[in-house]
């Protein structure tokens, strides 16, 4: 039985070809609306399609050139049909990838009996594939097999690991890469960008029944779309992902677990790290999830507080020479410029103040201030900033130390109650330029410094709003971490 989709605009050719093609055991779709062609065809697994030449909006040879042009339907054997008869017509359909032409009217029974020796003649497109992720993506390669209902195994290596998925009609029924299994060996291999495949009808290493990892054949789509989904959701908490070497531990208890990753392991990777600190290389290759899935988590659960680098961990105890160095020249510029570098309310202090929408740019910055650095160590200090609640952070250097304070703006009391700090650093929205206007005014009238980070949308009226005032300066790319911020504030320090 071949699964067969008819397209014609005729109700009555419709309804023979589909009773004919039904008689003789084929499973049939048939549309009268053109429109509707690639999304059956991109959707559905066909073994041939039946098309009409003349039909209103989109003609049959449009619609044989969109079916050739793309990756999953361009193996699809299609017949036409058509009351044009000439021979020039059936050239072009026959040069433009049609596999027959029949003129109307023709006879049923020969439709049926053309349309099954182009499919038992026709090789299975993907038999004897071979190539590599640089040339073809997993997910073109996979969507290709699914759109082209293909039965086969699919082998393929990337760097240490090897995989195999096996298919049938298009539809999954087992999958391995390193040593995962099923759901998660599909979205591990959505994110290779190197390795070799080779595809093939038949898999001669291993006779016999073929094993399974669904209960019955599953979709690739759903699994495609949850990669998407774990990527777009890796998107808006990737500035908390650690370095892949840096070892984690689970602190406290896990807060309350946000409605869209509910679905996610959270709880089991949470308790994980609580028992064995692990970096998220060592995830990789012990916790049984994907990849993608293992970064999505992480970085999540740092955001909330409940992970972090294990104090005495070696990528943590010494600040890169790029940071100290920098922290060297700040405080050498505040002594020469009067200030104190005793830790006390004389002492050099830098405070933040950010609105709700950029909230997350301020906790990437205090968040990537090294623990060696804080006095009082980690503290509450992720929890703080994942409930959006002000706080301190006291710095200690051999150089000298100084004090990071941060709030939201809505918390903002003018005049100023706080001692003046040497540098204040703003995090703008749009919404409230007469607020930011204020409290720029009051830090310069105070003596201060102001460092203003590119806030979200429009960045236009920030000139508007600080175009006439002395020491500002607008930090042009995203506030990535304290040795950025340190490096701008002693550019503009006072004299």
């Amino acid at each position: 039985m071949s699964r067969i989709l008819v397209v014609d605009d005729d109700p009555g050719v419709l309804k023979v070809i589909q009773l004919t093609l039904e008689g003789y055991g084929h499973d049939v779709i048939s549309t009268g609306d053109p429109k509707t062609v690639m999304g059956l065809a991109r959707e559905e697994h066909f073994d041939a399609v039946i098309l009409d030449v003349m039909m209103p909006e989109i003609s049959g040879w449009e619609l044989l050139e969109t079916l050739r042009r793309e990756v999953g339907t361009s193996q699809i054997p299609v017949v036409m049909l058509s009351a044009l008869g000439e021979v020039e017509h059936r050239v072009r359909g026959l040069r433009q990838g049609a596999d027959d032409y029949l003129k109307k009217p023709f006879d049923p029974e020969e439709l049926v009996a053309r349309l099954e020796g182009i499919i038992a003649r026709r090789p299975a497109a993907g038999a004897g594939l071979e190539g590599t992720f640089e040339v073809q993506s997993f997910v073109e390669l996979i969507q290709s097999l699914d759109q082209g209902a293909k039965t086969g195994v699919l082998h393929l290596r990337a760097g240490e690991h090897s995989g195999r998925v096996e298919l049938f009609s298009g539809r999954l029924t087992l999958a391995r890469f390193g040593s995962l299994e099923g759901r998660e060996a599909v979205l591990s291999m959505v994110e290779l960008t190197t390795g070799r495949f080779r595809f093939g009808l038949e898999d001669e290493d291993s006779p016999g029944p073929p094993a399974s990892d669904w209960p019955e054949p599953a979709r690739v789509q759903p699994i495609l779309l949850e990669a998407a989904y774990l990527k777009d959701s890796l998107g808006q908490v990737e500035e908390y992902l650690p370095p892949e070497e840096q070892v984690l531990e689970g602190r406290g208890e896990i807060p309350k677990i946000p409605e869209d990753l509910k679905e996610q392991p959270m709880l089991e990777l949470f308790q994980l790290l609580e028992a064995h600190p692990s970096s998220l290389a060592e995830l990789f290759e012990t916790f049984p999830v994907a990849p993608n899935r293992i970064r999505l988590i992480v970085a999540s659960l740092h955001k909330m507080g409940a992970v972090g680098s294990v104090t005495g961990d070696e990528s943590t105890v010494e600040l890169s020479d790029s940071l100290d160095a920098a922290i060297r020249e700040f405080l050498q510029t505040a002594v020469f410029r009067g200030f104190s570098l005793e830790d006390d309310a004389s002492g050099v202090r830098i405070t933040c103040w950010a609105a709700d929408s950029s909230w997350d740019s301020l906790a990437a910055l205090l968040l990537s201030v090294p623990e060696v650095l804080l006095v009082d160590g980690v503290g509450d200090r992720p929890q703080e900033i994942f409930l959006r609640r002000g706080g301190t952070l006291h710095l200690s250097h051999s150089a000298g130390s100084f004090i990071l304070t941060f709030a939201l703006v809505s918390q903002l009391r003018l005049p100023l109650q706080e001692p003046s700090p040497m540098g204040g650093v703003l995090f703008p929205d749009e919404l409230d330029s007469e607020v930011w206007r204020d409290l720029a005014e009051s830090l310069i009238d105070n003596g201060s410094s102001v460092l203003v980070a590119s806030p979200p949308g429009d960045q236009e009226f920030l000139l508007e709003v600080f175009q006439d005032l002395p020491r500002w300066r607008h930090l042009m790319e995203p506030v990535q971490d304290l040795e950025q911020v340190l490096a701008q504030l002693s550019l503009i320090l006072p004299e």
